[in-house]
């Protein structure tokens, strides 16, 4: 037996952790929890995350795309609070040689898309990973 009935009920329970995570961390949620929810549906297929690590990647990206400036420790504290879970957004546990499927190119067109194709936000949000591991990782 599964945790989930359906995919649906999966759906609704990582919908459910990305809203928890943005009320705490965003002035004027309300939008960005549907934005968030978007990019983790779309990319659930091939990010190589979890679906509760890829949701604090999601609440991270979003969340800096639109202003609110939210740190990966700021989000690590905000998930041991909400949901009682340690997850740090946007890092691999193995290290380094991993791809980061957001600096993959179907990672990145899917960000881009939520975000009307803006490139400069694009980059400014992946500025850090960009600068340590480059541009369009597709060995994902």
């Amino acid at each position: 037996m599964s945790k989930w009935d359906s995919l649906d009920d999966f759906k609704a329970h990582h919908y459910d952790v990305i809203k928890k995570l943005m009320l705490a961390s965003c002035d004027e949620p309300d939008e960005l929890i549907e934005l968030a929810y978007q990019l983790w549906d779309r990319v659930r297929v091939f990010a190589n995350r979890s679906p509760l690590s890829l949701c604090f990647d999601c609440v991270y990206i979003v969340a800096n795309a639109t202003g609110n400036a939210v740190s990966l420790s700021f989000l690590s504290y905000v998930g041991e609070q909400v949901i009682q879970k340690n997850v740090k957004a946007m890092q691999n546990r193995s290290g380094k040689d991993e791809p980061r499927w957001f600096l993959s190119s179907k990672g990145e067109s899917e960000i881009m898309n939520l975000f009307d194709g803006n490139q400069d936000l694009y980059d400014d949000v992946m500025k850090p990973w960009i600068e340590v591991y480059g541009g369009e990782q597709d060995r994902l």
